[in-house]
């Protein structure tokens, strides 16, 4: 690395720990986990439209266009990029969501890659330790996001975006980084829960504009100074039509639970560590995970403004991630508290957590003296991989039991047409309230008639 104003002296990694077989191993690990993925995927998955999927797909029932589906609004967040990228694939496969589960694990798959690709950008050749990586953004523990209640536009689409986001502040040319920061950070205002992104790149463009200033005076910092505007004008075109929608009849800011904010965004990091329940374990681990990933976002954060050159783009990067994951996490508390601790390690947040302790991973790479960096990055790859590598039995099960149960469903609505057959022999609804709230007898006749979702030629892509 080039030596630069304020940069970081590291001690280099020994030869032995960089060479072609590190290479190879990441490659096999990257591949074995990519594969139990989709074999997950293969296995859990069924080809019909579950619980929230009946609203959401309003957008298709009502063939929106283009740019109303990258508005389209669910919740409290709108849908974007990754819409559309749902759309064109329910069109090509008769709404087949078992195809839309593949699509979200290609989004991860990519958001792993990309995710190694930065750890390289920022410090060089990569490391058997850097394995802790894979297994963080490939963990077994959002199974959800495929097999439970797919939207690409939740957590997968948000991830790869932000991972992007994070490689955006190595490029070396000012204009273009700055340029690419704004563009991504539309996407990901627009695109589900990214929108927390746009709290952040504001900030990244500030410490932009003041680097320019500082090292080449005012006329440099004026394309910064214009990116800044622009990333609050997306924040500005989020909220033109907009309606809040917390999803929860009971939600208040701040809550009368509010005392629990801390320990619920401590359950959701234990979580992705593999430490599950409320209880005193997963409280003491998810409070430990949260004070070392807050300790490198303020610190990142705060070398933002206090570095410059390679430094200055590696501390961005690395407190965009981290602070993203917590701004996440305690939003999270804030909106569903009222669900009770539990609901902190609900599967479908996996994804956005993530960011968090993929930036504390960076930041063990900032350790400047080689013995404590390869000691950390160890215990890291450790914690990581008995984390990710089982797959818990409970969710195993649960895996099972919804697949065979929405299975179950599929084959008796197909055999009677009767919606309360369907569920009594089932024992489980597609939809959690009455079917008139969202016409689900309306839907299911659009579905047959157009011979889409469960009513394709296949019910399954085997």
């Amino acid at each position: 690395m080039t030596r630069e104003a304020g940069a970081l002296e590291l001690a280099p990694w020994p030869g032995w720990l960089t060479g072609w077989w590190v290479r190879a191993l990441l490659g096999v690990a990257i591949a074995l986990l990519c594969a139990r993925l989709f074999l997950l995927i293969d296995r859990y998955s069924v080809n019909v439209l579950f619980w929230d999927q009946w609203d959401l797909f309003d957008a298709f029932f009502q063939d929106a266009g283009a740019w109303e589906l990258f508005r389209w609004g669910h919740g409290p967040h709108r849908q974007g990029i990754a819409f559309l990228l749902t759309r064109a694939l329910m069109d090509a496969t008769a709404w087949n969501t078992r195809a839309e589960a593949f699509m979200i694990g290609a989004l991860v798959v990519l958001a792993a890659a990309l995710a190694l690709w930065l750890r390289r950008r920022l410090f060089g050749a990569l490391t058997p330790m850097d394995v802790a990586i894979p297994l963080l953004v490939l963990t077994p523990a959002q199974y959800g996001i495929f097999v439970q209640t797919p939207n690409a536009s939740h957590g997968a689409a948000p991830l790869l975006l932000l991972v992007a986001l994070g490689c955006a502040c190595t490029l070396r040319h000012r204009s273009a980084r700055c340029a690419v920061l704004v563009v991504l950070d539309f996407l990901l205002v627009h695109t589900g829960f990214g929108i927390v992104a746009g709290a952040i790149t504001p900030v990244l463009l500030v410490s932009e504009c003041v680097e320019a200033w500082r090292d080449e005076g005012g006329r440099a910092a004026r394309w910064p100074a214009a990116c800044i505007a622009l990333s609050l004008a997306s924040l500005g075109v989020f909220f033109v039509g907009y309606r809040f929608d917390p999803g929860l009849d009971d939600f208040a800011f701040p809550s009368p639970h509010a005392r629990f904010y801390p320990k619920y965004v401590a359950l959701m990091l234990a979580n992705l560590l593999g430490v599950k329940g409320t209880g005193l374990l997963p409280t003491l681990a998810g409070f430990a995970a949260l004070a070392a990933v807050l300790f490198a976002a303020v610190v990142h954060g705060l070398w933002l403004f206090t570095r410059r050159g390679e430094a200055r783009r590696r501390s961005a990067a690395i407190a965009a991630l981290a602070g993203f994951g917590l701004l996440f996490c305690a939003a999270t508390a804030v909106g569903r508290v009222t669900l009770g601790l539990q609901a902190a390690q609900s599967t479908r947040y996996v994804p956005l957590v993530v960011p968090a302790l993929l930036g504390l991973l960076l930041h063990l790479q900032t350790i400047r003296s080689l013995r404590p960096r390869l000691l950390a990055s160890c215990l890291a790859a450790v914690a990581m991989a008995a984390a990710s590598l089982p797959v818990r039995p409970a969710d195993a099960r649960f895996m099972a039991i919804l697949a065979r149960d929405k299975q179950r469903w599929v084959d008796v609505y197909l055999e009677t047409g009767s919606l309360r057959a369907a569920d009594e022999q089932a024992r489980r609804r597609i939809y959690p309230h009455p079917p008139e709230v969202t016409r689900l007898e309306q839907k299911l006749a659009y579905l047959r008639r157009h011979r889409l979702n469960l009513f394709a030629g296949t019910r399954t892509l085997r």
